[in-house]
C-alpha cells in the first residue's frame, strides 16, 4: 500500500495580466476549478485571487499530472467565461504558472495567504508577489520572461 499527500500552491495570471477577474467571476471560476480537481481525484483547499491572477491550494493523487490538471482548469474556465459569462476574447490565462509544494502543516498558512489576497495586493503588485514567491522557493528565473506569452 502506498500513502501519498502531495499539496500544491499554484499561481497563474491572466494573459498579459489584464484585470478581467472581477469579484462576480471569482466564485464561479473557483467552483469550476474545484470540480475539475475533484474529478481528477484531488481536493481544492482554497482558491482565490484578484483581478489579474489566481492562487490555488490543492491536493492531487499520485496518478494525476499537474500540467494536465492545470491545462484543463484553464481551458474549462476560459470556455465558461466566454460562453456563459459572455465576456470578450481577452479573457484568457497566461501560458505558464508557478507551482510550489506545500507540506501538510503549512496548508493553513497558505490558505490564509490566499484568503487575504485583496488586502495583500494593496501594497504589492502581481509581478513583485510572483518574484517573491519564486525567490522564497529557491526557483531561478529570468525577469524578462516571468510571464512568457504565446
Amino acid at each position: 500500500m502506498s500513502y501519498i499527500n502531495i499539496n500544491f500552491h499554484v499561481v497563474f495570471s491572466t494573459k498579459y495580466r489584464l484585470p478581467w477577474i472581477d469579484r462576480d467571476l471569482r466564485w464561479p471560476i473557483t467552483g469550476i476549478m474545484k470540480e475539475i480537481i475533484r474529478e481528477d481525484g484531488g481536493l481544492l483547499f482554497e482558491g482565490g485571487g484578484i483581478e489579474d491572477h489566481m492562487h490555488l491550494l490543492f491536493r492531487l493523487p499520485q496518478t494525476a499530472s499537474l500540467p494536465l490538471v492545470l491545462q484543463r482548469l484553464k481551458a474549462s474556465t476560459s470556455r465558461w467565461v466566454h460562453k456563459e459569462a459572455g465576456l470578450n476574447k481577452n479573457c484568457r490565462w497566461q501560458k505558464g504558472y508557478a507551482a510550489f509544494s506545500v507540506g501538510y502543516r503549512e496548508v493553513p498558512i497558505v490558505r490564509r495567504y490566499i484568503q487575504r489576497q485583496e488586502m495583500h495586493h494593496r501594497h504589492l503588485n502581481l509581478v513583485e508577489e510572483y518574484k517573491n514567491l519564486l525567490r522564497e522557493h529557491g526557483i531561478e528565473f529570468d525577469e524578462n520572461r516571468l510571464f512568457e506569452e504565446e
